[in-house]
């Protein structure tokens, strides 16, 4: 004998014209019920185990103490001779527990002792009902057995789900050698979860039959039930948006607790950013000053006061990159249009002794002029730092090529016009260890000749101006490869950025 799995019904097939009742006559089903109260649940064992009793046939019983004893009172309310049916042998009732004690190996319900246990119990239970009727002279008709399982709701309740599905896969393999019909039953408060829709499903499949809960049972007519799958469709879809909408809700927390961090880190830097200019300032007023006087002093040559203006210039830059420092964390007092063509130049004048002094080649690939609304100071800050890595990373000479172009991203979910400046070097390249961090304030590749605060410095200046910066780094034709792109938009995309 074999139980047939169920298999999964269209909605017009959920809704049968039958009582539930007609599956407490099969010979050789095997049924699970699901129910929310206990009392539904008795009083449908009582008419299962009842009918089978009173027909002098044989029945099991594998339930908790309190479903054993809630049971047994539901009999004997249905007029069952329960004391005599147990005396013959007919009635056997068991303790789940002790029950799955028996049949369980290390935590997994085993085939062996599965089958030799409820076997056994099943083929006594025949045998008493056969001499029952026997002694009464009645025909010789095989009696039936009805057996309850309870131990596959307990499984489930402590989480063991893998072992309550394998149990109920062990009661189909037993129906192949052994004749009865089989009830089963979880309570529905048990697959409140999600992850429970995937095992509930294949608890399903393992039943010849379903029983829904009592709020679906208990209904009278077949439109009255259709109309329960309907709203049971409704509230499931709404399930499912309202499930979608609190991903998209914890996907945004999840971005406001990084922009929070960030925003954090941003404070703290703005505080050290304040010490550090202070500090830096005060001495190089002090130097400023002896420069300018020292300027016109009368005991210096032509040549020596050229020299003169040009430490003095740059000390005027130094003063000028400390301030801006502090108005990176606070507000500058207006942007203006800047010729990134004349940025650009100017910090490879800058470099143009190292550059030559390490043999390192630039290729420039500007097109035409381009213009961005910036602050001047920050967008040459950018790319001193950009190409000042390049050059600490081709420290035996190599290729730098300096390229820009009109182009277009989308940030923030807005398609942005803009232009794209590129910084590509042939050096050491970025290792593998520090992409993913690149950008995070301390986070240096150089050791301890560099502070890690140049490109996280660089990425908020260009995310300020409503931009993006990106790396790659890598090997192409055998030779290592690093390139910074740096997007920020023009034009009335500027204007909103900056505003």
């Amino acid at each position: 004998m074999s139980i047939t799995k169920a298999s999964m019904l269209d909605t017009s097939a959920l809704a049968p014209a039958a009582p539930w009742r007609e599956h407490d006559n099969d010979s050789h089903g095997h049924v699970v019920q699901f129910y929310s109260e206990d009392r539904s649940l008795i009083e449908t064992l009582g008419h299962f185990i009842g009918s089978a009793l009173e027909a002098g046939d044989a029945a099991i019983v594998v339930a908790t103490e309190a479903h054993r004893q809630g049971l047994a009172e539901e009999l004997k309310a249905r007029g069952v001779d329960v004391s005599s049916a147990i005396e013959q042998g007919r009635y056997v009732p068991l303790d789940a527990v002790e029950t799955m004690a028996q049949i369980m190996l290390d935590g997994w319900p085993d085939e062996t002792r599965f089958a030799d246990h409820i076997g056994s119990v099943i083929s006594r239970a025949r045998l008493a009902a056969e001499q029952a009727k026997g002694s009464n002279g009645s025909l010789i008709i095989e009696p039936r057995v009805v057996a309850f399982g309870e131990m596959v709701a307990l499984l489930w309740a402590e989480g063991r789900h893998p072992s309550a599905i394998r149990l109920e896969q062990l009661w189909n393999d037993l129906a192949k050698t052994h004749q009865f019909s089989l009830r089963c039953a979880y309570p529905m408060g048990g697959f409140h979860l999600q992850e429970h829709s995937e095992p509930f499903l294949k608890i399903c499949t393992e039943h010849s039959a379903v029983i829904p809960g009592e709020s679906y049972t208990s209904l009278k007519s077949e439109a009255d039930r259709l109309r329960n799958i309907s709203q049971l469709q409704q509230k499931a879809q709404a399930l499912e948006a309202e499930i979608e909408q609190r991903k998209e809700a914890q996907e945004s927390l999840r971005q406001r607790e990084i922009d929070l961090r960030d925003a954090e880190q941003h404070a703290a830097m703005g505080k050290l950013a304040a010490v550090i200019a202070h500090e830096i300032n005060n001495p190089l007023e002090v130097i400023a000053n002896v420069f300018f006087m020292l300027r016109d002093h009368p005991s210096l040559d032509e040549s020596a006061r050229g020299l003169t203006r040009i430490a003095e210039e740059e000390i005027s830059r130094v003063r000028h990159i400390s301030n801006q420092t502090l108005a990176f964390y606070r507000e500058s007092e207006k942007p203006i249009w800047v010729s990134l063509n004349q940025v650009l130049d100017a910090v490879l004048d800058i470099y143009a002794r190292p550059l030559k002094l390490h043999g390192i080649e630039v290729e420039k690939n500007y097109g035409s002029e381009r213009q961005i609304l910036a602050y001047p100071v920050e967008i040459r800050q950018v790319f001193v730092n950009l190409i000042g890595n390049a050059l600490q990373a081709m420290p035996d000479g190599g290729l730098l090529r300096v390229g820009m172009h009109d182009s277009s991203e989308t940030i923030q979910g807005s398609r942005r016009t803009g232009v794209r400046v590129n910084i590509a070097d042939t050096g050491v390249g970025v290792p593998e260890k520090y992409r993913d961090r690149l950008f995070e304030p301390f986070v240096t590749t150089k050791a301890e000749k560099g502070t890690g605060l140049g490109l996280w410095v660089s990425r908020g200046i260009v995310q300020k101006l409503g931009g993006s910066i990106r790396f790659r780094s890598g090997k192409i034709g055998g030779k290592t490869r690093t390139s910074f792109s740096v997007f920020i938009p023009t034009g009335q995309d500027a204007l909103e950025s900056v505003s």
